[in-house]
C-alpha cells in the first residue's frame, strides 16, 4: 500500500544518506553501466552497494557479481528485488542453524553471521530449495545491515558439535557449475574476513580437512578453532549470542521468529520491480555468468 511504499523510500533514501562520496560515486556508475547494458533487472541500491562492498568498489566486478546474482534469481524464478521469507522452505528455517543480528559486530566493527551446521540437513530436499533460502539470507543482510557495517567484511561463528559429513550438501557447488560458476562463493555479496569454530573436536579433523578441498586458500587461512573464553578476545560477549557463549538473548529461533514476523513484505529496497514476473521481463538480456573469482 502507499503507506509502505512511502516507508521503503525513506529506509532507501536513509541508507543513501549513509555512503561515502566514493561509494556513490561507484553505486551511480555501477547502475550506468547495467543501463547501457541493459542488465538492471533491479534497481535496489542496497543490493547494488552490496555488490560493491563484495568487491571492494570495483565496478567492472561488481557488476559481474550483480549480473551472476540476478541471472540465477532468474533461472529460479525469484523476485530481482528481495527474497522475502514467505518463499523459503519452512523446514530450513525451522533448523535454526542460520542466523544474524544486523547491529552487533565484533570488535573490528565486522557484522556477525552464526551457523549451526550440525542441525542443518538439507540432502532430502531440492537443492533449488537450499538456493532460494541462500538468497533470502543474501537479501535479509543487504537490506537490514547499515552501511557503517556492511562496507566491512562479515565474521561466522560456528558451532560444530554434532556435525558430520550429513549435513555438507556437495550438490550446491556441482549446482553452481550447472550455473556456469566454479564455486557457489561466486554467487553471493559477502566477504568472510574470519570464521571461528567452537565446540571443535578432534573427531572432526577429516571433516574439516576434507571441507578444505572446496574453499579457497585465503579462506582456510581465516578459520580459527577456539573455545568459548578465547572467542571473547575477539567479540564482546554482550554482542555475542549466549548459545556460543555470550550475553545477548538471541538465538537462531528468536531470529526466524522474527523473520517470519516480518513476512514477505520488501523491506525497504528503493526499487521499480519487486516480484518475479517484473525481473523476467527486464533481465532477458543478462549475460551468461561470469566466474568472478576472489
Amino acid at each position: 500500500n502507499h503507506h509502505n511504499y512511502r516507508n521503503m523510500e525513506a529506509r532507501a533514501q536513509d541508507f543513501l544518506s549513509q555512503l561515502t562520496p566514493e561509494e556513490t560515486a561507484a553505486l551511480e556508475s555501477l547502475r550506468g553501466a547495467l543501463k547501457a547494458k541493459g542488465t538492471l533487472s533491479s534497481d535496489s541500491s542496497q543490493l547494488l552497494m552490496s555488490a560493491i562492498w563484495a568487491r571492494k568498489l570495483n565496478v567492472e566486478r561488481a557488476q559481474e557479481l550483480y549480473e551472476n546474482n540476478q541471472r540465477i534469481r532468474k533461472l529460479l524464478n525469484l523476485p530481482a528485488d528481495y527474497v522475502p521469507v514467505t518463499l523459503v522452505n519452512e523446514k530450513l528455517l525451522d533448523t535454526h542453524g542460520y542466523w544474524v543480528e544486523p547491529d552487533k559486530t565484533d570488535k573490528e566493527g565486522r557484522l556477525i553471521t552464526y551457523a549451526v551446521p550440525g542441525r542443518i540437513v538439507t540432502t532430502h530436499l531440492p537443492i533449488e530449495d537450499v538456493f532460494v533460502w541462500l538468497f533470502f539470507m543474501n537479501d535479509y543482510c543487504a537490506y537490514n545491515v547499515a552501511p557503517a557495517i556492511a562496507r566491512k567484511q562479515v565474521v561466522i561463528v560456528e558451532d560444530v558439535a554434532h556435525m558430520g559429513f550429513k549435513n555438507m550438501d556437495m550438490r550446491l557447488n556441482k549446482k553452481a557449475k550447472e550455473f556456469g560458476l566454479s564455486n557457489v562463493q561466486n554467487l553471493f555479496a559477502q566477504r568472510v574476513g574470519a570464521i571461528y569454530l567452537v565446540n571443535f573436536s578432534v573427531l572432526l579433523r577429516p571433516l574439516l580437512s576434507f571441507a578444505k578441498l572446496f574453499i579457497k586458500a585465503k579462506l582456510i587461512q581465516r578459520i580459527h578453532i577456539v573455545n568459548h573464553a578465547e572467542l571473547h578476545k575477539f567479540i564482546d560477549p554482550e554482542s555475542l549470542s549466549f548459545e556460543m557463549g555470550g550475553h545477548l538473548q538471541s538465538s537462531g529461533a528468536t531470529w526466524v521468529e522474527h523473520a517470519k514476523a516480518q513476512g514477505g513484505m520488501t523491506p525497504g529496497a528503493g526499487h521499480h520491480s519487486s516480484t518475479a514476473s517484473t525481473s523476467s521481463s527486464t533481465s532477458s538480456t543478462l549475460p551468461a555468468p561470469v566466474d568472478n573469482k576472489i
